[in-house]
């Protein structure tokens, strides 16, 4: 799948209220307690109704994953994730909220197969089977249909909404798109701090971007996404070319099953399907020739989106390893 964290500004209107707690998630019994930032009571768990809106800008930072997957972490790390299984992707644990964000990964090239998103209350989840989103509300889970615009009359909202779902046609086949927002009450107002936005097609994978809102948010990141110290592995080619770094993310594996993590039955078993069991996670070697012809499709696909020169040369690794199509999917999730 293809990830991206991008920070820039956000207008949000509404009001406030209190999440209700149902059920935690299996996964936080491992897990350290929120971080608070500072004393001056800006991340309280609730606040008045806002009658006003709130923004609020930043210098524009990135990190991504794209393809196999390929990442970009916000220190600048790049590198080729050999491994499947599921992983912690992106994680904000400031209080009073911890949001999770899990990824699994499957098949020899170990696409994007799944997304579990996390908090205290509800589990909200996606996998490439059809693309649709379902959310879990105490022990049920049930489709997750778009809400509408939060109103500014006083209706309760929720902290995790999603805003936007549609399919689309494309030349190759549908794909799904959907936004989702993530706010958080402060003293003040009701805040988004993150939006996840995917692009899924359904039966191949799912490519993710998430943006933050807000300052500083993304120095408390963590995950894959967040800041690295594992030495990165750098191999060469059967030509003495440079590959991709890789990293096998030990520390942000997860070994509980996908259930465990707070997920379905039904998506355990579609990601179980689809994962490789033949224990064969290894490169596949692309000729000059098959190279060349790679350039040429990511170019074609990409030359209007002004990318950048790790998102063209993961694009034609990409290609030049799965197909054609993969130059149009690295484009979606550039251009969402």
């Amino acid at each position: 799948g293809v990830y991206k964290i991008e920070l820039g500004s956000a207008v949000v209107t509404g009001n406030t209220g209190t999440v209700p707690m149902t059920q935690v998630s299996q996964s936080s019994a491992d897990i350290p307690p929120p971080k608070i930032l500072g004393s001056d009571g800006m991340n309280c768990p609730t606040a008045p109704f806002p009658d006003f809106t709130t923004r609020t800008s930043t210098t524009t930072s990135t990190a991504h994953a794209t393809g196999d997957p390929h990442l970009s972490t916000f220190d600048g790390r790049h590198y080729l994730l050999l491994r499947q299984g599921s992983f912690l992707l992106w994680r904000f644990n400031v209080a009073p909220v911890d949001w999770q964000l899990l990824a699994h990964y499957s098949g020899h090239a170990s696409y994007t197969k799944g997304l579990l998103l996390l908090d205290s209350a509800q589990a909200m989840q996606v996998t490439s089977k059809d693309c649709q989103w379902h959310k879990r509300s105490s022990h049920e889970w049930s489709k997750w249909i778009a809400e509408p615009h939060i109103d500014r009359d006083g209706n309760p909202v929720s902290l995790v909404k999603l805003a936007s779902d549609v399919m689309k046609a494309t030349k190759s086949g549908q794909k799904r798109v959907s936004y989702v927002k993530l706010f958080m009450n402060t003293q003040l107002a009701l805040q988004e701090i993150a939006e996840l936005r995917v692009v899924c097609r359904p039966g191949r994978l799912l490519n993710t971007k998430v943006v933050m809102y807000r300052k500083g948010d993304t120095e408390v990141v963590e995950g894959q996404l967040g800041k690295h110290f594992a030495q990165v592995d750098q191999r060469h080619n059967q030509w003495g070319q440079k590959m991709m770094k890789m990293e096998a993310d030990q520390e942000y594996f997860l070994t509980k099953s996908w259930t465990d993590l707070g997920g379905s039955e039904e998506a355990a078993a579609y990601l179980e399907n689809s994962d490789d069991n033949t224990n064969t996670m290894f490169l596949q070697h692309c000729t000059p020739a098959e190279e060349d012809a790679a350039k040429k499709a990511c170019a074609k696909q990409l030359e209007t989106l002004e990318p950048a020169a790790t998102d063209l040369a993961d694009c034609i690794f990409d290609v030049c390893r799965g197909g054609e199509d993969l130059a149009e999917l690295a484009a979606e999730i550039l251009k969402a």
